[in-house]
């Protein structure tokens, strides 16, 4: 009987120990990345994922946006949606060409606004950052991003690439 006893807490314990590396292992594994996610509101509108600026530690951090019922999951949508997070947090940012081929996505910023000019460093990269892993997220055929300026290569006050130079890709 103490055999019998013995073989089932070393059974027991040896599940129990298991189950937890388990748990262990997935909260790792997704706590580096947000889950994407589109939810529905009662409404109809559709929440999709995308990334503004926290202005408290200069990070980027996701947020749900909501689209229309009518609106579709597009570049150019999403896009919006970040650059009206950013403009609550008063930073403008002023695209004035998009444009998509194949994989790739082109976004031409204006010379005159945010990105390019009077933001710090840090900012600029958090608005490239955010608007790259927006549309990343929520595309699933794009693979690259290309920031320009007025369809050109992409200069600004800190940072400068070529003229068809990926700043962030899959």
């Amino acid at each position: 009987m103490k055999r019998i006893s013995l073989v089932l807490c070393v059974l027991l314990l040896t599940l129990s120990i298991g189950c937890n590396k388990e748990i262990k292992q997935e909260e790792i594994s997704t706590s580096n990345q947000p889950e994407v996610t589109k939810t529905v509101t009662e409404s109809g509108e559709v929440g999709i994922q995308v990334y503004t600026i926290d202005m408290d530690t200069m990070q980027s951090v996701s947020e749900t946006a909501y689209l229309m019922k009518d609106e579709e999951v597009t570049v150019e949508n999403i896009i919006k949606k970040v650059i009206e997070l950013f403009k609550e947090n008063t930073i403008e940012i002023e695209v004035n060409g998009i444009k998509q081929k194949k994989d790739v996505i082109y976004i031409s910023f204006a010379k005159d606004s945010a990105p390019i000019v009077d933001v710090s460093k840090k900012v600029e990269e958090v608005i490239l950052e955010s608007i790259a892993k927006s549309l990343l997220d929520n595309l699933e055929d794009i693979e690259k991003i290309v920031f320009q300026v007025d369809s050109g290569a992409y200069k600004s006050e800190n940072l400068e690439l070529g003229e068809n130079e990926a700043y962030w890709w899959k």
